[in-house]
């Protein structure tokens, strides 16, 4: 008898665990998991993956999760690969993002109008090692107990009417990566984010209505902001895809609280009730998110912060949220529904706003340790001179005055003369990058709210 009783208990145990489940977002990543983007230069760049990061932030933010910056600007996989064991593993990752190809591909073999033999071959074997190197760095993350995560190149816009020579078919090499990329999520059983795709189709269709258009930037390759927020936005839906902040429905005439996804609800008079939500709404500044909503169905997929109010008296009534007024709505509209994060004024949007503020200042903090990264890879790889900064100062502007006249010599003495500023302070960058992420996680928890209604 008591092993029926004892069945009964676990198996009510488990019922409850599933309805709980069932009521919250679920996230992909968990404490302590340690998470690196590896790339090239739209990577090291980071806003993509920024996004992202605040977006996991606001909406798991009981998980708390390190992100590390492995991309550097004109890399390719040959170069992840050489870097692999100081750059990637020494992070310690329990999952690796990968995207390369735009460097791959060699775009300057597309230049040609009309490609004789030699020219076919060497895309044939640049597509062929690319094909090679991204294989081995798959295998090598998961001989290393790394959970590969796979990103389809993003696109080189050859169809838009930029000031930039058009390199065309380079587009067309970088979706045959993206097909490849693909392939090796099926092999290895792989979450795969198809940046290529989700890319050409909004390109392709915003540039019929608007000739001007591009997803990407001027040089046709690097997106800007809102080309990475599009980026994070297709990331967010299939590595970490949730619809809800919150779905709350109410009844005050009989103080019930007849849904709470993602939330706890609590009544204390009838048209007045406290909530605990389990997650922030994602906050993206006002010019961008208005762009990106017009391309990209952003917020009707990620930010809903519902708010449904049954059974009032007919009329207007007054929404408050910690004293904050939100506006006056109809008791139509409240039954139907509102969906709070539109209300850039409410407490929750608010503390997001601060986390953002917060993943910025880590995402800062990134970019000065790939600055050093980027030029101990890329400029002082083959160095042997004197172990002194004035020697390596001395040695990195006359290699790179070998560039003037070329578009990346200004990019790169920036880059130097950051580098003699930042390299004394790398081991103060590392501790400060734990501190932020703290206090990123020490900022996000979401707080007690009293709502209340006022009927007009």
């Amino acid at each position: 008898m008591s092993d029926i009783k004892n069945y009964i208990k676990v198996f009510f145990v488990f019922i409850a665990i599933a309805l709980n489940a069932q009521n919250k977002n679920n996230p992909t990543f968990k404490e302590g998991d340690r998470i690196v983007f590896i790339g090239n230069s739209i990577t090291q760049d980071g806003r993509y993956h920024n996004f992202f990061h605040l977006y996991n932030a606001t909406r798991f933010p009981n998980e708390k999760v390190a992100y590390f910056n492995a991309g550097i600007a004109g890399d390719v996989a040959g170069g992840m690969l050489r870097r692999f064991d100081y750059d990637i593993l020494d992070r310690k990752p329990t999952h690796a993002f990968l995207m390369a190809g735009m460097n791959d591909v060699n775009r300057f073999l597309y230049s040609r109008e009309k490609p004789d033999a030699k020219n076919l071959k060497q895309r044939k074997e640049a597509l062929n090692s690319y094909m090679l190197k991204t294989e081995e760095i798959a295998k090598r993350l998961v001989e290393n107990g790394i959970k590969p995560i796979f990103i389809t190149p993003s696109i080189y816009d050859q169809t838009g009417r930029q000031e930039r020579n058009n390199d065309f078919g380079t587009n067309d090499a970088l979706a045959f990566c993206a097909e490849h990329i693909k392939k090796m999520g099926e092999k290895y059983g792989a979450i795969v984010v198809d940046f290529h795709s989700f890319m050409e189709t909004i390109n392709k269709r915003e540039q019929a209505k608007e000739k001007d258009f591009t997803i990407v930037g001027p040089d046709r390759i690097h997106p800007q902001d809102l080309g990475h927020l599009i980026m994070g936005f297709e990331m967010m839906k299939t590595v970490s895809p949730t619809t809800y902040v919150s779905n709350i429905v109410v009844n005050p005439l009989k103080e019930k609280v007849e849904e709470a996804y993602n939330a706890k609800v609590v009544f204390t008079n009838k048209l007045e009730f406290k909530v605990l939500e389990s997650a922030l709404p994602f906050p993206i500044e006002n010019d961008l998110s208005a762009k990106a909503n017009k391309i990209a169905p952003i917020n009707r997929t990620i930010n809903n912060q519902f708010l449904r109010i049954n059974k009032l008296k007919e009329g207007n009534y007054t929404l408050m949220i910690d004293n904050v007024n939100l506006g006056e709505f109809t008791s139509k509209v409240l039954k139907t529904g509102v969906n709070l994060s539109d209300y850039k004024a409410t407490p929750q949007y608010k503390q997001a706003e601060k986390v953002a503020e917060i993943v910025n200042k880590y995402h800062k903090t990134q970019d000065s340790l790939r600055n050093i990264t980027f030029i101990e890879f890329r400029m002082l790889r083959d160095y042997k001179g004197e172990d002194t900064f004035e020697a390596k100062k001395e040695f990195l502007l006359a290699e790179n005055a070998k560039a003037i006249g070329k578009s990346w010599h200004d990019w790169n003495l920036k880059n130097i003369k950051k580098y003699f500023t930042i390299k004394p302070k790398e081991d103060a960058l590392w501790k400060r990058l734990k501190v932020i992420r703290d206090e990123i996680y020490s900022t996000n928890k979401p707080k007690w709210h009293t709502y209340k209604l006022i009927k007009q």
